[in-house]
């Protein structure tokens, strides 16, 4: 673009169909960013120059998870049946039916236990993972497959200690 072209004014047609005319910005207007240019003129916008944001620390997390809970043992043992007869008595004679119910408490189908093989550990592992309880899958197994009526009474007691102390519970918060 020669010199010529850049001081001829510009026009611009507004839609009261006025010509606005407007005198190019000159030289020496140009090297001032913050002066503003005559009345009628449309300014183009000025790229950002200034410094770089650069992070330096990521944000921490302020709330533990269950993963993050420290491990806790169970609260009760896996043959403290007399801790609570009637659930006890109800996994002795309706076994189906009992985790049934345990299942569709812990938030899953209650058909679980009639299609899922080995339900019960599966429920098992959540219930621990869940709420930060000491333990394996292998543990778990054995409790299910040679104590199952006992497995299905520690976690419904199990259960009703959770939510015994759901509304005392304690979040921690903090930078971790």
């Amino acid at each position: 673009m020669d010199e010529t072209s850049e001081e001829q004014p510009l026009q611009i047609q507004t839609q009261q169909s006025k010509t606005l005319t407007t005198q190019p910005i000159s030289n020496n207007q140009r090297s001032k960013p913050n002066t503003l240019p005559e009345k009628g003129y449309i300014p183009l916008p000025q790229p950002y120059t200034g410094p770089p944001t650069v992070v330096v620390q990521q944000p921490t997390p302020t709330a533990l998870t269950a993963g993050q809970l420290p491990k806790r043992s169970w609260d009760s043992g896996l043959c403290d049946c007399n801790d609570d007869i009637e659930a006890c008595c109800v996994a002795c004679w309706c076994s189906i039916c009992f985790e049934a119910w345990l299942a569709a408490k812990m938030g899953e189908e209650c058909c679980i236990p009639c299609i899922v093989p080995n339900s019960t550990v599966a429920l098992r592992v959540k219930l621990r993972s869940e709420n930060s309880i000491e333990g394996s899958v292998m543990g778990d197994c054995c409790a299910v497959t040679f104590c199952w009526q006992c497995a299905l009474c520690q976690m419904k007691r199990e259960m009703d200690h959770i939510k015994s102390n759901k509304s005392s519970s304690i979040v921690l918060i903090g930078e971790v």
